[in-house]
């Protein structure tokens, strides 16, 4: 799957919140490889899979970490194609 169009459930919020207070502990090069090893199971279509991506993401982005989880029109959450022909 190449993305996944996140519609908002009640309650989302605070779940993203907790993924982000979750992921503070880890230290940059374990944000690093969890993204990774996300990247390469890809995205399976589970809503709670986008929520974590999503918290996954706004950790690696305060701390100013390469990220290549890409959020459209705060609904489309897929991974930057990095692929170089």
């Amino acid at each position: 799957m190449k993305g996944y169009i996140l519609i908002q459930r009640p309650g989302d919020r605070e779940i993203m919140i907790d993924y982000s207070d979750y992921f503070r502990k880890y230290s940059d090069a374990e944000l690093i490889e969890d993204c990774e090893k996300q990247r390469k199971l890809g995205i399976v279509g589970v809503h709670q899979q986008a929520l974590s991506l999503v918290g996954l993401r706004f950790v690696m982005k305060e701390r100013n970490l390469d990220c290549p989880i890409i959020i459209e029109d705060n609904i489309l959450v897929k991974f930057r194609d990095d692929e170089v022909a």
